[in-house]
């Protein structure tokens, strides 16, 4: 994920939204049955981008804050990702948190609340693809 973050000369670019909480996939979450092999070609920078941007929430959210707005709304919490799109948060039956992105895809955060430079980093199981 941060190689093709930095291959695709995004990473200024998401420094400049401020603090953020990045969602980042896993080793195994980009395979080359999905293509993402290819991302870091020229011409996929614009599906790289979105990609990116979909993972990513302007805010220095920690797990403790996303699972406050999980009770505090029924059971699910609606982020806005810096691409525009919704990921919904909830809690499945062995109390991991999910996060489904707006193609009905979901992943399960693995890993907490990893300080960065510019906020918080979750590794996840998946990759949160954008809506079409």
């Amino acid at each position: 994920f941060n190689e093709l973050v930095s291959s695709g000369g995004l990473d200024r670019l998401l420094h400049s939204f401020g603090p953020g909480k990045v969602f980042v996939p896993n080793g195994l979450a980009f395979s080359p049955a999905d293509g993402s092999d290819s991302l870091n070609k020229p011409g996929k920078r614009p599906v790289l981008m979105r990609i990116i941007l979909n993972s990513n929430v302007k805010g220095n959210l920690s797990i403790k804050d996303i699972k406050s707005q999980i009770d505090a709304n029924s059971g699910n919490a609606t982020l806005t990702t810096l691409e525009g799109g919704k990921i919904t948060a909830t809690i499945n039956a062995d109390r991991n948190i999910v996060l489904t992105d707006e193609n009905n895809k979901a992943s399960i955060i693995s890993r907490f609340d990893i300080p960065a430079s510019n906020g918080r980093i979750q590794i996840l199981n998946g990759v949160l693809l954008p809506g079409k």
